[in-house]
């Protein structure tokens, strides 16, 4: 296996692998600390679903792209995770394999800032991120960031903005 980034070192051994899904399925930086995003899920929860995303590690390791990564690590769903923490542990452990999202995913506050700048509502999963124009040349996980950070400056109109397309890649 090749060389894996785990926070912002990069390692070259395997087994590195799985402390990197733990980490990321436990929502854990390289202090222990836990991640603002899933502070109200319980650490029980956290477990049991870092506990199934250990066991399809090795499938991991197969996912070409960070949509087949994201479908398993959604896969290993339980109760008490959300799509916001299936988003961020798919984009932390494809961090360490080096693949990056290749749609702009839309979770709670990524949609709802979507929805205010497509003037839309919206009833697909991802978008492709040429539909978001005048932030193109970001890649696909930083317009998700600046969508749900400033979900709230987008001003609310009447006009909507049709998305034709939900399964073409960036």
């Amino acid at each position: 296996m090749g060389r894996m980034i785990l926070g912002c070192a990069i390692v070259e051994k395997p087994k590195i692998f799985m402390a990197a899904v733990e980490m990321a399925g436990m929502s854990r930086d390289l202090d222990n600390d836990k991640h603002p995003h899933q502070f109200r899920v319980p650490n029980n929860v956290l477990r049991k679903f870092t506990d199934r995303l250990l066991r399809q590690a090795e499938s991991m390791l197969r996912c070409k792209n960070f949509e087949q990564l994201h479908e398993l690590v959604a896969s290993c769903r339980v109760k008490g995770i959300g799509i916001l923490t299936i988003y961020d542990t798919a984009q932390r452990v494809g961090a360490n394999m080096r693949i990056e999202p290749r749609r702009v995913y839309l979770h709670q506050g990524t949609r709802l800032g979507a929805e205010r700048y497509f003037k839309r509502t919206l009833s697909v999963d991802s978008v492709n991120k040429r539909e978001f124009r005048e932030f193109s040349k970001l890649s696909c996980s930083a317009i998700e960031d600046v969508m749900c950070i400033y979900k709230d400056e987008f001003p609310l109109t009447k006009n909507p903005i049709r998305i034709t397309s939900t399964s073409s890649k960036c």
